[in-house]
């Protein structure tokens, strides 16, 4: 019996070092990621944040064309969209064009939707690294910020937390919220959810063709 136990004590050690591994990693890459992409785009643009009162002239193109796709860069063999910043968390994260599990050992990954549409949805692992923190530090009235490979800017105020069920597929994605960002529960059956409102935003989509 005492043989079992210490066996049992090993392999618990093991899973929780290989996690702690992983956590490492994790935030690792994102890291190296921002840094690339900063360094690579969007050090090179103006960034600019929409203003409601701009001229008709000076829209923004997904203002004047709201389904259009999010630019996608690729950052060291990675298909990225973007950056997104945790104020209250003072960090920063990559975001990949799609999701996978591949994907999300890299960083949140798009989900679903564009925020030019205000329908974007964003996942990540429950790492301390990427959105692990969130769960316990994220908190109404703080405030989130998106920047698309294109230079711009979307700022967010965090309205609400709801726990869904993993196949709450459409409550996740056709909601009232303009950003949703998801992770897993502590023990994986579950997923805490986000949800957010766009500062500034403006009032109705043009297509102008």
């Amino acid at each position: 019996m005492i043989g079992i136990g210490l066996l049992l004590i090993a392999v618990a050690l093991f899973l929780v070092g290989r996690n702690l591994y992983n956590d490492y990693k994790a935030g690792q890459h994102s890291d190296d990621l921002v840094s690339l992409i900063r360094s690579e785009v969007l050090d090179k643009l103006n960034l600019n944040s929409y203003d409601p009162n701009s001229p008709w002239d000076d829209l923004p193109d997904y203002v004047r064309h709201p389904d259009m796709e999010l630019p996608v860069g690729e950052i060291d063999g990675l298909e990225c969209v973007g950056i997104l910043q945790i104020h209250s968390m003072d960090r920063e994260f990559p975001v990949m064009a799609d999701l996978s599990d591949y994907l999300l050992a890299y960083g949140p990954c798009k989900y679903h939707g564009t925020p030019y549409k205000d329908n974007f949805v964003i996942g990540a692992h429950n790492f301390l690294a990427h959105f692990g923190a969130m769960i316990n530090e994220l908190e109404e009235g703080d405030k989130v910020t998106f920047i698309d490979m294109a230079g711009n800017v979307f700022d967010y105020t965090v309205s609400y937390m709801e726990v869904l069920q993993p196949y709450d597929y459409y409550e996740m994605v056709d909601s009232e919220w303009d950003l949703s960002l998801f992770t897993c529960t502590w023990d994986l059956g579950s997923r805490y959810t986000f949800r957010c409102m766009r500062d500034n935003k403006q009032v109705n989509y043009v297509d102008l063709g």
